[in-house]
């Protein structure tokens, strides 16, 4: 039985492996495969594995067919719905989900009941979970930037069934009505949270309280998420399977004890299944509080499976039941596996299993100590690929955080909600003593982050050292192996050893980073790393943190030895104290006026220095009083042996008639980044003949509101015969060169699954 669950589960593993959806042709072979199933038992694991496959297309199919028609991208669209979660301030506007019952044209209805993510910028009203809306709005299909080592947006949208994002546009048709009268689970959920947020006695922590309370997480800092991570407790915040169970077990106990005491007949009606129902209703009832995210869902489906297995008198904690709750939960939601939190759970509950059957259970404090030494240590592989870090405090840290926060602070969370509808006083008095335990225990994992930092990798493990690594930690499990300790220490310090593939001696490596509406591009040569601009922040969210350290750490690099920002406007240069917090910026270059907060070297025409081969010359500017911003830019030529690529930031075109008049000798280059993101001001036809690019490269957001690249400046490029690429399309561009341009790359191609959208227009289509 759990070998037929597996295949199943392998096979809607494998399709996530993807890259784009098969024809619909392929659902035929559903016919030869339940043959196979029935009447075959040598092929049937094989069958197995194709039926999970075909169920994962299926279930992937409707997803994707509920999403915006990229037709509709950009038009005036009327949306009905309901407000669904709480609207996030980011300063200039809101930030919420709504669930729209319809989204119609001056035609008719093009989307059905959807999930879109909306912005409202400049709104100054109240907007709360539960309103009905009627908006006015511009949507875009869910989009991503895509980059090597960075967060996959489109990943993580279509695992949350978004058809679309957009923004409300002002229009006199916009309106709100407040929350219907009748209840509402969204209603009850930001009630509570609005009660811990105003509650004194919880004020320090109210983000912690209000996550354990009812996932609601935005309360919570920057630097209380690094610590979480630090210390490999963050799990405790988010309402999964460890709280889930300890409800369930705290109901089942409970019932248990008390039917079996009320009822004189409990010889001949089993206590254990309506105690096991109840287990589940309030498991259930806390899932409902947290809105039931995906790991609430999971975490259910796994009680379930443990309940029922229990009441047909069957082992409840075995490999079997680890096989069907892992299918159960793969069959119902295939897109679970693309969760890092469901890889996680179940390898933490299968590297559980493994250990008790391998070693004596853990009865005395050692063997728990050792039990949380050996669950960090099982996990280090995936850690590994998922993080590039492993957190070394985390075994002291779950050893008491884990206990105090499910034994005393998670019930007195729940205690305090329970009280709160006759009592918001006292509720407060309540979730006020479980702040203070959190605050204990905080300021005993903030000293072992500070103690004990995680180890980060140097670059991003392979397969290969991620299977040596897993050998290893089974190798310290296994009690027969002699000196399993050195062995495994050998096979699991593979996951550093990973080498880091920099560029020969005068060759230069260029990538072109996808940063939405904004620049940023790195330039590797065999032994320094530079940068030229950061992208932009805003929110919590910069582009340096983001997405250049994680592309940078990638790549085994650890600092960088020159950052050049071109001018001050911040999506060029917003980013660059998010990546100052991530990596040593050994040295700064500005342009004239600007001014940061740390030492700075000025741009100035005819600086210049060689790197291992590779020439790196500012060209502009020559005049430090030029009144544009803009036109003050760095202007940066790279040559190597066998080509050279211009970046001119946000030059105009002042600033080109200058450049021009320098000669094609000086401004020739083979890659050109387009000055200004391919802006109407820039890109003129003087400029392009003096450069003669045979790539041009527009650092533009995927369908931006200003419209860039404009059409005509691509024509431009065109009629002198360059080759027209954009970030917003083909996500980071990477070029080498070295005694020759070879051929740029294309990480949204190179990288493509099934989720993510292809666009094939030309980039010129604009916004």
């Amino acid at each position: 039985m759990r070998y037929q669950a597996l295949a199943v589960a392998a096979g809607i593993a494998v399709f996530q492996f993807v890259p784009r959806m098969p024809h619909s042709l392929l659902y035929a072979a559903i016919v030869p495969i339940l043959v196979l199933v029935f009447r075959s038992p040598r092929w049937r694991l094989i069958a197995l594995g194709g039926a999970g496959f075909l169920w994962a297309m299926w279930r992937a199919d409707l997803i994707l067919g509920a999403r915006l028609d990229p037709a509709r991208e950009g038009h005036v669209l009327t949306v009905t719905g309901i407000v669904s979660s709480p609207p996030i301030n980011f300063g200039t506007g809101l930030r919420f989900d709504f669930n729209a019952r319809s989204v119609t044209d001056a035609r008719g209805a093009i989307l059905g009941s959807s999930v879109l993510k909306l912005t409202r910028y400049q709104w100054r009203g109240s907007l709360g979970t539960g309103s009905r809306c009627t908006f006015k709005v511009r949507l875009k299909i869910p989009y991503g930037t895509r980059n090597p080592g960075g967060f996959d947006r489109e990943k993580w949208l279509f695992t949350e069934r978004v058809s679309a994002t957009g923004y409300v546009i002002r229009h006199p048709a916009n309106r709100c009505e407040g929350p219907a009268g009748q209840w509402s689970l969204n209603r009850l959920r930001e009630g509570i949270a609005s009660h811990i947020r105003s509650s004194a006695p919880v004020a320090p922590h109210d983000g912690v309280i209000a996550a354990l309370a009812v996932a609601d997480r935005d309360g919570l800092s920057e630097e209380q998420w690094q610590t979480l991570q630090t210390t490999g407790t963050a799990h405790l915040l988010a309402i999964s399977g460890l709280h889930i169970s300890l409800i369930a077990g705290i109901a089942f106990i409970t019932a248990h004890w008390g039917i079996g005491l009320a009822s004189p007949t409990n010889r001949r009606w089993p206590v254990q299944r309506p105690a096991a129902l109840i287990a589940i209703a309030a498991a259930t009832g806390y899932a409902a509080l947290a809105g039931f995210p995906i790991s609430t869902q999971r975490a259910l489906v796994m009680l379930a499976v443990v309940m029922i297995c229990r009441l047909r008198r069957r082992p409840a904690i075995s490999f079997t039941t680890f096989a069907i709750a892992l299918v159960t939960v793969a069959v119902l939601d295939p897109v679970a596996l693309l969760s890092a939190s469901f890889w996680l759970s179940f390898s933490a509950v299968g590297w559980l299993l493994f250990i008790n059957s391998t070693r004596p259970p853990a009865k005395t404090l050692h063997r728990l100590l050792s039990l949380h030494v050996y669950l960090a240590l099982g996990l280090t592989p995936l850690l590994g690929a998922l993080h590039q870090s492993v957190p070394l405090a985390s075994p002291l840290a779950n050893l008491i955080a884990v206990p105090v926060v499910t034994l005393t602070i998670v019930p007195l969370v729940l205690v305090g909600i329970a009280i709160l509808p006759f009592d918001a006083p006292t509720a407060g008095g309540v979730w006020g003593a479980a702040a203070w335990i959190w605050d204990i225990l905080w300021s005993y994992l903030t000293w072992l982050a500070d103690t004990l930092g995680p180890i980060g990798l140097p670059t991003a493990p392979g397969p290969w050292a991620i299977g040596l690594a897993l050998i290893g930690v089974t190798v310290f499990v296994v009690p027969v192996i002699r000196a399993r300790w050195l062995l495994g220490s050998v096979l699991v310090g593979a996951l550093a050893l990973e080498p880091r593939i920099a560029p020969p001696k005068a060759e230069v490596r260029l990538t072109i980073l996808d940063v939405g509406q904004g620049l940023a591009v790195v330039a590797e040569t065999s032994h320094k790393v530079l940068v030229y601009d950061t992208g932009s922040a805003f929110g919590r969210f910069s582009a340096g943190s983001g997405i250049i350290a994680p592309m940078l750490r990638s790549r085994g690099i650890v600092a960088v030895d020159r950052l050049v920002l071109s001018h001050a406007d911040t999506d060029h240069a917003g980013g660059w104290a998010g990546l100052a917090t991530v990596l040593p910026i050994k040295d700064i270059w500005v342009s004239p006026g600007d001014v940061f907060e740390v030492p700075t070297t000025t741009c100035r025409a005819g600086r210049h220095w060689v790197w291992d081969g590779i020439e790196f010359m500012i060209l502009s500017p020559r005049n430090a009083r030029l009144s544009s911003r803009n036109d003050r830019s760095c202007v940066l030529k790279i040559s190597a042996p066998g080509g050279s690529v211009l970046l001119p930031g946000d030059i105009e075109g002042r600033t080109e008639a200058q450049l021009t008049r320098q000669g094609s000798d000086v401004l020739a280059a083979d890659i050109l980044i387009a000055p200004h993101h391919g802006s109407a001001t820039s890109s003129t036809a003087p400029f392009i003949a003096a450069v003669k690019p045979a790539y041009v490269v527009f650092a533009a957001g995927y369908k931006n509101r200003f419209s860039f690249p404009e059409r005509g400046v691509v024509s431009r490029y065109l009629e002198h015969g360059a080759a027209v690429l954009s970030t917003g399309i083909e996500g980071a561009i990477e070029f080498n060169i070295s005694d020759r341009v070879e051929s740029p790359r294309s990480y949204r191609r190179t990288h493509l699954r099934y989720w993510h959208h292809l666009e094939v227009v030309d980039p010129g289509a604009g916004g």
